[in-house]
């Protein structure tokens, strides 16, 4: 007899599941279908991907106005001034980038930044002009509460690399 109820919770489960599909179907509603289906296979809250206008709202919670989607994938912030890009990859995963110019840097100082920090990474582009990054994996997922923890530890980060390219500029 308890074997015939556990075979009765999963046929109401798959009943429950398709009702609500073709409910949503029906009413030409596809974009409750995937957020019903992100709920149902991620009860925890974890996504594969977020969308740019997911992304944009996000940033506007932690208080980001300036922030604007340039182009697919590819999302604008003002973060203390500075203008951002954070590009949102079709594989989920998400990069801050910061674009320096008009000082004079050398490799040795952009080493220096690589060799004492974890989170960011450095380099020189063509012209010469410093660039940090920064990457969010979304293997395993991506949770909101992650993506703002990435946002507020990118902004820390080029907050002091601002003050290190100031302290290290050779003009």
């Amino acid at each position: 007899m308890l074997k015939r109820y556990k075979m009765l919770i999963p046929l109401s489960l798959v009943f429950a599941i398709n009702t609500t599909l073709v409910q949503a179907a029906e009413s030409s509603l596809m974009d409750d279908i995937e957020t019903f289906c992100k709920t149902v296979s991620s009860p925890s809250g974890l996504v594969e991907k977020f969308s740019d206008e997911e992304l944009v709202d996000i940033l506007k919670e932690e208080g980001y106005l300036g922030v604007n989607i340039q182009a697919p994938g590819k999302i604008r912030v003002k973060m203390s001034g500075s203008l951002i890009l954070l590009f949102n990859k079709a594989d989920g995963d998400l990069q801050f980038t910061y674009m320096v110019g008009g000082g004079k840097w050398e490799y040795e100082d952009v080493n220096e930044w690589n060799q004492s920090k974890r989170l960011s990474r450095a380099y020189l582009d063509q012209d010469k002009d410093p660039v940090l990054e920064s990457d969010l994996l979304s293997d395993g997922g991506l949770t909101k509460e992650k993506v703002k923890a990435f946002i507020r530890v990118f902004s820390i980060s080029k907050g002091a690399f601002r003050l290190f390219l100031i302290d290290k500029n050779r003009q």
